[in-house]
């Protein structure tokens, strides 16, 4: 039977995670073991730094969540946000607070989801932190560094620009509506559950976008279509126009989520956690990108349009009047 974490206390917890991450690359000078991590950045770049929380009950619920995928998922939506940057993971650090009685079959699980992650993305584990907590409490700091050709933020989309989305919007927010409602086990959900529970950074579409100079603004879909394009627009201090005809559904989701009672339309534009890319990029870049979408086997639509004016986002149906929206996505405090 597997020993509770209040048998094997903190330091013991501590040297088996230092184990099992300790021929991981890329090295870090000091890793875990020691009071702070020594990490040198490639000659020429510059550290792009993100951190995220996830919680018990408001981010994920073990439920229906397993530790692994738990673990997969805590790194990935943390290299995301790098990705939204067009840069290149190096280094992650991870606070945990756990329930004493949690099983050590938890975090051996969490751990091997997390590796299988950390692998896939060159990521390295190389600190963090353990507390005793009434919940599972995860919080991560990602290390990245910026190719040559430098980042891309969220301020510099522009008049003219058109705006672009990877994947298919409102596939997560699907996944999220089958595991919140029992039917993990049900057969017409198991492609949207996946991408709810094991989301993957859209790491190559970053860099390539900074690589190649294709795109004015750049950040990650992580609250919902129209709330991310809403702080696009902030930022830029840009009005953006998006265009219902031209959102592509994944095929089958529509069918799929009509079955949950949902509108696919809505899920589209208000669902979240789908962590794919959306950017703006000037219309002489747009076959460029086009090409870039097929050489990485990726879909990728322009739906809308970057204007002149007030900043914020006009949703705009297939006769061209706008969509009212009761709610455009998750916010904290509020949702």
């Amino acid at each position: 039977m597997s020993k509770k974490l209040r048998e094997l206390g903190e330091l013991a917890i501590v040297d088996s995670i230092r184990k099992r991450f300790r021929d991981f690359r890329p090295r870090a000078l000091r890793g875990i073991g020691d009071d702070a991590a020594v990490i040198l950045p490639k000659p020429g770049s510059r550290y792009l730094v993100t951190t995220d929380l996830l919680i018990e009950k408001v981010h994920f619920d073990l439920a229906f969540t397993s530790p692994r995928d738990l673990g997969f998922k805590s790194l990935t939506v943390n290299l995301s946000d790098l990705a939204a940057m067009g840069g290149v993971p190096r280094y992650a650090f991870l606070g945990l607070g756990l329930p004493a009685g949690l099983s050590r079959d938890f975090l051996n699980e969490f751990f091997s989801g997390w590796a299988r992650a950390a692998r896939r993305y060159e990521t390295n584990l190389v600190g963090g932190d353990l507390s005793r907590a009434p919940a599972v409490f995860i919080a991560v700091t990602v290390v990245g560094e910026t190719l040559p050709s430098g980042f891309i933020g969220r301020d510099g989309a522009r008049p003219g620009d058109g705006v672009f989305v990877s994947g298919w919007p409102g596939e997560s927010a699907l996944g999220l509506e089958y595991l919140s409602r029992g039917k993990q086990k049900d057969p017409s959900g198991r492609r949207w559950i996946r991408k709810h529970l094991l989301p993957e950074p859209r790491l190559r579409l970053g860099q390539e976008l900074s690589r190649r100079k294709l795109a004015h603004s750049l950040m990650d879909l992580s609250d919902g279509l129209v709330l991310d394009l809403r702080r696009l627009a902030r930022e830029s201090r840009a009005a953006i126009e998006i265009e219902t005809g031209r959102i592509v559904l994944a095929t089958g989701f529509s069918a799929a989520a009509r079955k949950l009672g949902r509108d696919p339309l809505r899920l589209a534009l208000s669902g979240g956690e789908d962590y794919e890319l959306i950017f703006t990029a000037p219309p002489k870049k747009w076959e460029a990108v086009e090409a870039l979408a097929r050489e990485l086997k990726l879909p990728l639509s322009r739906i809308g349009m970057v204007k002149a004016g007030k900043p914020g986002v006009k949703v705009l149906d297939r006769d061209g009047k706008i969509l009212p929206l009761s709610r455009s996505g998750y916010e904290h405090f509020i949702s």
